[in-house]
């Protein structure tokens, strides 16, 4: 990725960065626009954002759209997140906290995967391009 990008390995440790701290930083936001707009749509634009960012990613140009694209993701998780845990606070009958607890835990799962493949793409992609640059085209002659 450093030579597509035509940037460093601290050029692209800021994508993983930049995703951490907005997830961090919004999540109180977050939860002040669910109580203004409702958290169903709070929640459904949570998920409508991280998969149009993840998309980004994806096709993303250059670093600094891959860093933006990242923003997006970390804030549209936050959004998730928030959204998950609320609905699980917040269910009345024993019931309603048993169906939130398994959306809750769906959310939860897609986000511990969203994370993991968020943060171990790069690598990948730097030991593809570092792999395909190095491998043996065919035998070697004796």
């Amino acid at each position: 990725m450093t030579v597509e990008f035509g940037c460093t390995a601290t050029d692209l440790q800021w994508v993983i960065s930049i995703y951490m701290v907005t997830l961090g930083a919004f999540m109180v936001p977050a939860g002040r626009l669910a109580d203004i707009f409702g958290r169903k749509r709070a929640l459904m634009a949570g998920i409508g954002l991280f998969g149009l960012a993840s998309l980004m990613c994806a096709v993303a140009p250059s670093i600094a759209t891959l860093v933006r694209a990242g923003e997006a993701a970390g804030i549209a998780l936050t959004a998730m997140i928030t959204m998950g845990g609320v609905g699980v606070a917040v269910a009345g009958t024993m019931l309603e906290r048993w169906r939130a607890c398994g959306i809750s835990t769906a959310v939860g799962v897609d986000v511990i995967l969203a994370a993991l493949a968020a943060a171990l793409l790069p690598a990948g992609l730097l030991v593809l391009a570092i792999a395909s640059r190095t491998a043996d085209t065919g035998p070697r002659p004796h």
